[in-house]
């Protein structure tokens, strides 16, 4: 993007890792424009994450001149819960056999927190799909580590839409068995 010397000025939203990545700068609290670092990065993102594991979903805000150059202005956490009967039509078809899914476009931690809600997952299971991520955030693969070894008959309760795409066609079906909640899922 080139220089923009019109007086425009962008307003960007959307998920805050993707926005975060274009962001060079913040204003901090005294209102000076400040250098945003990997520190904040993560504080950001560790934020969003507390919130979305409550079901918010979290958006992430920025503006500039230019679209090579934001200023991050925060995030905010929006409520949109599950319609009114969608846990007992879950119950209901559970109970006639039937095996609900979810897939939406929402961060892993909200998609976990409203397929609770909706009782597609239980409390405990969405607990330990949460631990196993914080595990794995702490630990380092060995260079000899296959990323397909962890997708391979199911990983979890949840896969995202970019684990999705990376797994062969060829073991698709047996890679997602027993997976409830697909996130981060974009439409084709």
């Amino acid at each position: 993007v080139s220089n923009n010397n019109d007086g425009a000025l962008y307003f960007v939203k959307g998920m805050p890792e993707a926005v975060l990545g274009e962001c060079k700068r913040h204003v901090a609290a005294d209102g000076s424009m400040t250098q945003l670092t990997d520190k904040g990065r993560r504080r950001v993102l560790s934020q969003s994450r507390r919130m979305a594991s409550s079901g918010l979903r979290v958006l992430a805000m920025a503006y500039g001149q230019r679209l090579d150059d934001l200023v991050f202005a925060g995030i905010i956490g929006m409520e949109d819960p599950p319609r009114a009967g969608v846990a007992k039509a879950v119950l209901n078809l559970q109970q006639s056999g039937v095996n609900v899914l979810m897939v939406t476009g929402d961060s892993k931690e909200t998609a976990l927190a409203i397929g609770k809600r909706c009782g597609i997952i239980g409390p405990r299971q969405c607990e330990l799909e949460m631990e196993m991520e914080s595990e794995s955030d702490n630990m380092v693969p060995p260079s000899s580590h296959n990323p397909f070894d962890d997708l391979e008959f199911g990983a979890g309760l949840s896969l995202s839409g970019e684990d999705i795409d990376a797994i062969p066609a060829t073991r698709l079906a047996e890679s997602i068995l027993g997976v409830k909640i697909f996130y981060r899922v974009a439409p084709r």
